[in-house]
């Protein structure tokens, strides 16, 4: 009885005009989304190699010539590696900077270094996370909506209970059709994506990115069940079939439009940025303030040079202080847009879109969380550019103990112990542990929906 009520739901919905265009539409979208994303990151990948070697060359002739030239005069342009599993989702990362300038005294940026047309920031990727998030959940809503009342007022829902057939029954066979069906243009437009992805040759896909895709597709999965127990939850409390179906949408709208989009501009509001001029003018007294705690403390005749990095004649600690000094004010502002767009996305959670969105981020390390790894990578590697000046200069005229040397220009540092600089995406652990809250809470927000529904169904009156 149970597989033939199954049969029985998923040919109700099979015999339905609007299913048949959704499956076409959605598997198209997924394809067309697989396409697209190997165009770009053909692109994307070509830009980056191409900047990274001219990056090194640029570093192999500075190290020729001083350590001065190669660590402090002189930048490295250092980039954001393209994301392999940006046809997840992602993240409006075309918007984001994706390069520093980078010497062992200064960390300047973050710039620009992207190819494209900045005027289509403002559109939407075509990813898997937008089909999913939009329109896969609004079949989903639009397919459950008239599950119970729909069959009710065409008189089915009472012919179906009249057997000796428990209600629970009836409600998990109506709410797994709806879920086969869904998952099956997933399936279908989600594989055939793959293989012109992977076919490609182009996105080398590896066992960390295989099982982040597998946990995409679970949330999503998770993502689609909310708006089909919603659906039916809509359907079970109103009595026209009509009348939940417009509530539903309206439901919908809110839960995937507005609070998402809501949250963003409240999030701008709440956590408000500090003035840019002023973060500037507190970083310019700090360095002051380092230049004059050191002249106190170490006091030389050729404590006036002040190249504002680090030159002969000039003290290396002097240096490094003025350096810190201004990091603390630069980092912290920057810092401070990162917090910003994190407080949107916790406003966003309040919604299963922002939930389902914020969970595929963190799973694929997309958009800010790809933004905000750079960042700190990059940071770390002006850190290990110091530490290397550190330990080939281990001398300083503000420690008398060590020997002052005139001919500190003519130093040369091995181009193969100088670090370089690549990227290191985030890993599947790394992704999972900061999705496993939103997944646990679309989980439980399953659970909830699952928990009234089926409450109203078994006392609901089929007459």
């Amino acid at each position: 009885m149970s597989l033939d009520l199954l049969k029985k739901e998923i040919l109700d919905h099979l015999l339905s005009l609007r299913l048949i265009l959704a499956f076409v539409l959605i598997i198209v979208l997924l394809v067309a989304s697989g396409v697209l994303f190997v165009m770009d990151y053909r692109a994307q990948v070509s830009d980056y190699n191409a900047q990274v070697n001219a990056n090194l060359a640029i570093l192999s002739k500075n190290l020729s010539d001083s350590i001065f030239q190669a660590f402090s005069w002189s930048r490295q342009n250092i980039y954001r590696r393209p994301n392999p599993l940006g046809f997840l989702s992602e993240g409006k990362e075309k918007d984001l900077p994706n390069a520093y300038r980078v010497s062992a005294f200064r960390l300047q940026g973050p710039d620009y270094s992207l190819r494209g047309n900045p005027l289509l920031g403002d559109f939407d990727a075509l990813d898997w996370s937008f089909v999913v998030g939009i329109v896969l959940s609004f079949v989903a809503i639009l397919l459950a909506s008239d599950g119970v009342n729909g069959e009710k007022q065409n008189g089915t829902l009472r012919l179906v209970l009249s057997n000796p057939v428990p209600r629970a029954r009836v409600l998990i066979s109506k709410y797994l059709s709806t879920m086969i069906l869904l998952t099956i243009p997933l399936a279908v437009g989600g594989l055939i994506g793959l293989l012109v992805i992977s076919g490609s040759g182009l996105v080398p896909l590896n066992g960390q990115d295989w099982a982040k895709i597998g946990l995409a597709l679970g949330v999503s999965v998770l993502y689609l069940s909310v708006f089909v127990l919603l659906g039916l939850l809509l359907s079970t409390i109103l009595k026209e079939s009509q009348a939940s179906l417009i509530v539903s949408l309206l439901v919908w709208v809110t839960l995937v439009i507005v609070i998402p989009s809501g949250a963003s501009l409240a999030s701008k509001f709440w956590y408000s940025l500090p003035d840019e001029d002023a973060v500037v003018r507190r970083a310019r007294h700090g360095m002051q303030e380092a230049f004059d705690n050191h002249d106190k403390r170490y006091p030389h005749k050729d404590n006036w040079i002040v190249s504002g990095q680090w030159s002969p004649g000039e003290s290396l600690a002097k240096a490094i202080a003025i350096d810190q000094a201004q990091d603390r004010e630069l980092f912290q502002y920057e810092d401070s847009k990162i917090r910003q767009v994190r407080l949107g996305q916790q406003l966003a959670r309040t919604s299963p879109a922002g939930l389902f969105q914020s969970a595929v981020l963190s799973i694929t390390g997309s958009g800010i969380h790809h933004y905000d790894n750079f960042t700190r990578q990059a940071r770390r590697y002006r850190d290990e550019l110091r530490k290397l000046i550190e330990e080939n200069y281990p001398y300083d005229r503000v420690y008398p103990h060590f020997e002052v040397r005139d001919d500190i220009s003519s130093l040369k540092v091995d181009y193969q112990v100088v670090p370089k600089f690549e990227e290191k995406l985030m890993t599947v652990r790394e992704g999972w542990s900061k999705a496993i809250w939103d997944t646990g809470l679309l989980a439980l927000l399953n659970l909830i929906l699952f928990a009234a529904t089926w409450a109203l169904f078994l006392r609901y009156d089929a007459r």
